[in-house]
């Protein structure tokens, strides 16, 4: 990469670490704080699931507002503000304001992804990105835990403390270069209708892995009553795994193949489903923490790879990043919000049984 492009992907990324260390601060408390896996997987579907499902019309606009920062600069302020308000307001508005953080990620994401799509060394882009993305959200793990054990089990002080982090995010943009680009004239119907056919033909397999991988909250309260705050030190270990091997495969897919990188990612949630059922019979901290681990591989094979795929494929960047987003991220709040319902009545006995859907995911493509 050129130094223009370096320092693009290291100033999103930086911003991506900081944003990440926040929200994942939260995400970790919220299983806690809410202490119903029906809800976390409502919750955590909406945190997963909602911003990705908005992302097509905000792809879109930056396409036709020719210009991607000033979207990215709204998209993070709003997340830090609900974040932030999130620990003053009563649990009943606590839907209301994931809505508006997740208004803002889908602000802010398709215009990002768009930048990083036009750059030249795209899976390496998107695999630094994901990585320190990722490392923020470990960042964002380790903050909850020593928050919970420092404060005494105070929900409240640590996701306010979580929350005003989020703010920082700010800096970072004031240095990012623009990347104006040519409006784009078609109305969004006509863009859709437009998209590459290897974009098009992509959406399928795209929402069976959306239906794969449900929100990580799930592994926490699937744990939480054997593990008890040791949960979230293993939610840290997946953002290892996540930010490791979103690295390593997604520069890989560069050479190796989008196809073989997304494949390795369905098998490994697979696995990971399997092994969460496992642990739970025995309970057995190591095949938790292996279950975690195969999950964070599971998604740091497929996001960064999915994304540079979409990238090849795209001649519109931000519309095609936000079509794909759009049917991931829907997939993934429906599929979270059952799984939270299955996991509260039948127990771990739903992981054994999910673990086929990633597999039917890697059939189809």
């Amino acid at each position: 990469m050129d130094g223009k492009d370096k320092r693009t992907v290291y100033l999103l990324g930086t911003t991506s670490l900081i944003n990440d260390a926040s929200s994942e601060a939260i995400y970790a408390i919220l299983p806690y704080y809410v202490n119903d896996p029906t809800l976390v997987g409502v919750y955590g579907g909406l945190f997963n699931g909602l911003g990705n499902a908005l992302k097509v019309f905000f792809g879109y606009y930056s396409d036709r507002l020719g210009k991607r920062k000033p979207l990215i600069i709204l998209g993070y302020f709003l997340s830090a503000l609900s974040k932030t308000l999130m620990a003053i307001v009563s649990v009943a508005l606590l839907p209301v304001l994931i809505l508006i953080d997740r208004l803002g990620k889908g602000i802010r994401d398709s215009p990002r992804d768009a930048i990083l799509g036009v750059l030249k060394e795209r899976g390496v882009a998107f695999g630094i990105h994901r990585a320190m993305d990722t490392t923020g959200a470990l960042l964002g793990t380790l903050l909850a835990y020593f928050m919970l054990q420092w404060l005494g089990g105070d929900y409240r002080i640590a996701m306010l403390i979580a929350g005003l982090l989020g703010f920082l995010t700010l800096v970072p943009l004031a240095f990012l270069p623009s990347y104006e680009t040519e409006k784009v004239k078609k109305n969004l119907v006509d863009s859709l209708e437009h998209m590459s056919s290897g974009v098009k033909h992509f959406l399928l397999p795209a929402t069976l892995f959306g239906f794969a991988f449900i929100s990580p909250m799930l592994f926490i309260s699937g744990s939480k009553d054997e593990l008890a705050y040791t949960s979230i030190l293993l939610y840290a270990l997946y953002n290892v795994f996540y930010a490791v091997f979103a690295y390593y495969l997604g520069k890989r897919s560069d050479s190796f193949g989008r196809k073989r990188v997304i494949v390795i990612g369905g098998v490994s949630a697979a696995l990971s489903f399997a092994l969460m059922y496992v642990a739970a019979k025995y309970a057995s901290t190591i095949l938790y923490a292996l279950a975690f681990s195969f999950y964070g591989v599971g998604m740091g094979a497929f996001l960064p790879a999915a994304f540079a795929y979409v990238g090849d494929m795209a001649r519109e960047k931000g519309t095609a990043m936000g079509a794909f987003q759009t049917v991931f991220g829907l997939a993934v709040l429906v599929s979270s919000s059952i799984f939270g319902y299955l996991l509260a009545n039948f127990g771990s006995l739903i992981f054994l049984g999910y673990a086929v859907v990633p597999i039917l995911a890697v059939l189809l493509v």
